[in-house]
């Protein structure tokens, strides 16, 4: 009997006074929920990036040879944390679209602020993935190779010159799209300190090539070459 008296003063008093739930983080112009992706919210401050997250670039898509530019919308909370992540132009590849998603689901804020205060906010942003950001072991499976168009001398260092030293270095260039040398490298060099490396670094950015191409389209990859210091 006891324990059915209290069961019905439980069921009242939840009648009588509702159930607690707690309050939603409040936006800058609503009282009872987040703003819409395509709400304008005044804010005297807007959210800054702490802690950026770097997109993966999906593997299958380099080997593809895609490339894009994925236009985030990201909802930030009171606290810099991320609420939701949206799609606001896509790639054209859902592999792009996907990764760019979970990068920026994982960066965090300063939240924006009215009046001195936190608020939540749709913020916008672009992720690139270019290939020009490969590094050199990340090899594509080119239908044809990079070729030279423009490759002058490097310049003989003067000292290794009136010292009778001859030698080589190993390089690594990207070459762009548009047959530039996005990244110079130096694989190894016979010579550390005759001013080789250096000479061909210099040399090497002058360089221009006819880029490669993956299904009849040019794309940036990684050629290997030597660059050769031989005295006459």
């Amino acid at each position: 009997m006891k324990t059915l008296v209290g069961v019905l003063a439980l069921l009242m008093a939840v009648a009588v006074f509702g159930v607690i739930v707690p309050d939603p983080i409040l936006s800058g112009n609503s009282d009872d929920s987040y703003p819409s992706p395509d709400e304008f919210v005044k804010v005297d401050v807007m959210p800054e990036m702490t802690h950026m997250a770097t997109p993966e670039y999906p593997s299958k898509a380099k080997k593809s040879g895609l490339e894009g530019t994925v236009h985030i919308k990201s909802l930030i909370d009171r606290e810099g944390g991320v609420v939701q992540s949206l799609i606001a132009e896509s790639s054209g590849s859902d592999l792009l679209d996907k990764a760019a998603l979970k990068a920026a689901g994982e960066c965090r804020y300063s939240p924006g602020q009215v009046d001195g205060k936190p608020v939540a906010v749709w913020i916008q942003f672009k992720t690139e993935f270019s290939l020009d950001d490969c590094e050199p072991d990340e090899l594509l499976e080119l239908s044809q190779m990079p070729e030279f168009l423009y490759q002058p001398p490097p310049v003989y260092p003067e000292k290794a010159k009136k010292d009778g030293i001859e030698g080589t270095v190993q390089m690594k260039v990207l070459v762009s799209k548009t047959g530039e040398p996005a990244k110079v490298k130096v694989v190894e060099s016979s010579c550390g300190d005759c001013g080789f490396q250096e000479a061909a670094i210099a040399a090497a950015r002058q360089y221009k090539f006819k880029p490669g191409l993956m299904d009849d389209k040019p794309v940036a990859s990684w050629i290997t070459f030597e660059v050769s210091f031989r005295l006459k």
